[in-house]
């Protein structure tokens, strides 16, 4: 997916979250955060950060956006009962 930026500084906060949602070495803090970010992109790798704990997955689990839902679909760490409700997902 592509973000589009209106000015420099909201690109780098963009790439600051995206880097840090997708890093194993984040702190669970940020994750936390980063979990419930507007943007169903940062959502979607934080669901694929293998770092993220399995708690945050069941929640992501449920998110309205499909990208998201993917991500823990993705995620190797996902248990059992979540990729079976996942895998019948009308979306």
């Amino acid at each position: 997916m592509t973000i589009y930026c209106k000015n420099p500084k909201e690109f780098e906060a963009y790439n600051l979250k995206e880097s840090s949602a997708k890093n194993p070495r984040t702190p669970l803090s940020a994750i936390k955060i980063l979990a419930k970010d507007k943007e169903e992109e940062i959502r979607g790798l934080v669901a694929e950060n293998p770092s993220t704990p399995v708690d945050l997955l069941r929640d992501l689990a449920k998110d309205d956006h499909w990208w998201v839902r993917r991500g823990v679909a993705k995620n190797s760490n996902t248990p059992l009962d979540i990729l079976n409700k996942l895998a019948i997902d009308a979306q």
